[in-house]
């Protein structure tokens, strides 16, 4: 059994912003500093959400203290896995396909 989740959204009043950081389940504190400079790098008018996708091999807590270290806003999401499976995770980016990675986005409303 396989499984493809795909979100498309549209709107003149939200603006979207895609993030990944590519070594989330060997570096996750790591990742999710990379993943917090650039959540830091969008602007910080309006309200702001962070949807989280990493690798279920990750370390969540890691992530979000890397991430809390340069941002504070709300989270929502989960980890990306393999119908529970547990044995092997693809994540598409940019018309990239990664592995062991943690991709995001943001969604700002002005």
């Amino acid at each position: 059994m396989y499984a493809v989740q795909i979100a498309g959204l549209k709107s003149d009043t939200i603006k979207f912003y895609n993030l990944q950081s590519a070594n989330a389940v060997a570096q996750p504190l790591q990742a999710g500093e990379d993943i917090g400079r650039q959540v830091a790098k969008v602007a910080q008018d309006g309200k702001r959400v962070l949807f989280l996708f990493p690798d279920f091999g990750a370390n969540m807590t890691s992530i979000f203290e890397g991430i809390e270290k340069y941002c504070n806003l709300p989270f929502i999401g989960g980890t990306a896995g393999d119908n529970l499976k547990f044995q092997q995770c693809y994540q598409f980016h940019n018309r990239e396909v990664m592995q062991k990675a943690c991709c995001a986005g943001i969604l700002a409303v002005s």
